[in-house]
């Protein structure tokens, strides 16, 4: 017991300087902006399309608006199909020859919320004690449910937020009580610490086993 927890308390020291060692490294070779390219184009590849007429589109917010948004700030933008043909009737009846209608915009740091939480994945498995094929397994399998855990946080906001307007948008969820509960689902997710332990326990779960302890 005594050798486990000794053994424990090595590799917890062994994480920790890796995970200090990623992030100077991030930080020298700007790998931040790097994912948060990566993260704009996965969103617009992922969710241009939202519940079939919610239209969703990802900017780079520190770019549109240095006073507005944070470094590797994402400014999401929504719209919906039903806004635009609302907008282009007014319009008609009005004789204007074009229509006008008002986005939502909200942020979202691709890092924070993100980036962070992928590395912080990446030092716990150089870090635990497996042989490269099960170093591997995890890594594999981790990503892609880390990942899953991404298009889940994504897809809550979003919903929250088309839900919000929906007067405006005619898209989302209509029923108050399932909004809310979203609602406090989504605070939790997005908690950074929830997703720190999250990915302590997938890491955990996938790998344990497998731990060669001397």
């Amino acid at each position: 017991m005594k050798e486990t927890i000794n053994h424990l308390i090595r590799r917890l020291g062994i994480f920790v300087i890796i995970f200090i060692a990623l992030v100077a490294l991030v930080n020298f070779f700007d790998v931040k902006s790097s994912y948060h390219h990566h993260f704009i184009n996965l969103g617009n590849t992922t969710f241009s399309k939202f519940d079939n007429e919610g239209i969703v589109n990802f900017k780079d917010g520190f770019a549109v608006n240095k006073k507005k948004y944070n470094p590797y700030d994402c400014m999401v933008i929504l719209t919906s199909e039903p806004q635009k043909r609302k907008a282009l009737k007014e319009a008609r009846e009005k004789g204007k020859s074009k229509m006008t209608y008002n986005p939502v915009t909200f942020p979202l740091n691709s890092w924070n919320n993100f980036g962070f939480l992928l590395l912080f994945f990446i030092a716990q498995i150089i870090s635990i004690p497996l042989v490269l094929k099960h170093r591997l397994l995890t890594f594999v399998i981790g990503f892609l449910l880390i990942h899953l855990f991404f298009f889940v946080k994504l897809w809550t906001s979003l919903n929250l937020k088309f839900s919000i307007w929906y007067d405006q948008f005619q898209v989302g969820w209509t029923n108050d009580i399932l909004i809310n509960l979203l609602n406090y689902f989504h605070i939790i997710i997005m908690y950074p610490f929830f997703g720190l332990v999250l990915i302590t326990l997938i890491t955990l779960t996938l790998s344990f086993k497998y731990w060669i302890v001397k």
